[in-house]
């Protein structure tokens, strides 16, 4: 459809990935082209309509190298925050969780935008550390990313505020200074430009999606609860989080949960906000429809991080014990 000119401009809470598929398949009819499988871009519409299998695994294959990198950067995280034998399980426990591999099988959207949030977080962890003004760039430019992948991946602007409220806690503290420092700016500046040059529809469609979500009925809590033509989805994304790792497993991430919110250090203040928002943004504006397990996988990774922080630091502790 893109590259037959139309752009979709109404399809606004869904996009980004489709223009890296656009570009590979781009770089598919050139390579057809030059073997002479196809000779106009109509016998390229032809080969798909004949057999898209083509297409298909170069789909797959790229979200499946998605999925690969943000094992990766489970493990920048944990071991950027709390040491490189956090890291490691933190990245060993995304890369066991069935949810998450099964999903870096398919040409969904979900698992981009867990690699991009990945790495915005990654950023803002950065942010409130160094406080460069590089970092809130390319926390901008991340965010600003997964947001035209998936729209509810704007929450992850609440990782960049956080951290820009870390950055500075230091300091003298005034609110004048907080809210208009030139770096959160230019972050929120670069989030917004790459979210409107990508996804252009949300300039005239954005507000009517903002109305649809802010409607009472969208909003209620008792509406998600006991409506009966879907489940409690409390309980419905903290079962599938569950299944996807296990009991043991489970218990650990949760495990992780509560020692970050006693320990409250900012990496832990930065993760876990984020989390705690995304997963109750999932439920709260959920339609009657719309809702499935892999929703909850950016929480998942921020679970699989903290899981691996926590199993770290018990591994310490009994080689200490030992030791003595």
């Amino acid at each position: 459809q893109l590259g037959s000119g139309g752009f979709n401009l109404e399809r606004i809470g869904k996009g980004g990935y489709y223009l890296l598929l656009f570009v590979e398949y781009g770089f598919y009819f050139v390579g057809l082209l030059l073997t002479g499988a196809v000779s106009s871009a109509t016998d390229f519409a032809r080969v798909y309509m004949e057999d898209p299998s083509g297409f298909y695994y170069i789909g797959r294959a790229t979200t499946a190298i998605i999925g690969a990198a943000t094992v990766y950067l489970a493990y920048r995280i944990g071991a950027r925050c709390f040491g490189p034998t956090a890291g490691y399980l933190a990245a060993l426990f995304l890369a066991v969780n069935s949810l998450h591999i099964s999903h870096s099988h398919y040409v969904t959207v979900d698992v981009p935008v867990t690699a991009l949030i990945a790495l915005t977080l990654y950023y803002s962890v950065r942010i409130a550390e160094e406080g460069s003004p590089k970092y809130y760039l390319l926390a901008g430019l991340f965010g600003g990313l997964a947001t035209t992948t998936k729209i509810p991946a704007v929450l992850v602007s609440i990782s960049i505020f956080v951290a820009h409220l870390m950055a500075t806690s230091g300091r003298e503290w005034k609110l004048w200074r907080v809210l208009f420092s030139a770096p959160l700016w230019w972050s929120a500046s670069i989030f917004a430009v790459v979210l409107v040059v990508t996804n252009p529809g949300i300039v005239l469609h954005g507000m009517g999606m903002l109305e649809s979500f802010l409607s009472p009925d969208a909003v209620s809590g008792v509406e998600v609860v006991i409506n009966e033509s879907k489940p409690n989805l409390y309980l419905y994304y903290l079962m599938h989080s569950l299944n996807s790792m296990g009991w043991p497993l489970y218990a650990m991430c949760m495990g992780g949960i509560v020692y970050a919110l006693v320990i409250r250090s900012p990496s832990d203040i930065i993760l876990v906000s984020f989390a705690t928002v995304f997963y109750l943004a999932i439920i709260l504006l959920a339609n009657e429809t719309e809702y499935y397990p892999r929703y909850v996988l950016p929480v998942i990774f921020v679970l699989a991080i903290q899981g691996g922080r926590i199993t770290a630091a018990i591994l310490r502790q009994t080689k200490s014990g030992i030791s003595k």
